[in-house]
């Protein structure tokens, strides 16, 4: 089996989907996506601002987890910049 890298952000979007019992075809339809891109964000895909201020909404996100959210976002941003 291979196993797919996945960065905290995938890890928080995957926690996100199964805290929500929601498989990847029902988060994509929550947010107006495909399949595909919640499975490239679940991998190493980084998030626009766009899609991210979406996530919080369609999710009521609040309080600490969307600090927490805030957060990987942030630190996904840094890291790709860093990283050329």
């Amino acid at each position: 089996m291979i196993k797919k890298e996945i960065s905290e952000l995938g890890a928080f979007i995957r926690r996100l989907r199964f805290e929500n019992n929601e498989s990847g075809g029902d988060m994509a339809a929550k947010l107006g996506v495909t399949r595909s891109y919640i499975s490239l964000i679940e991998g190493k895909q980084p998030l626009n601002r766009k899609m991210a201020v979406k996530i919080i909404q369609c999710y009521n996100l609040s309080g600490q987890v969307k600090q927490d959210f805030i957060d990987i976002v942030t630190m996904d941003i840094v890291k790709r910049f860093w990283e050329g």
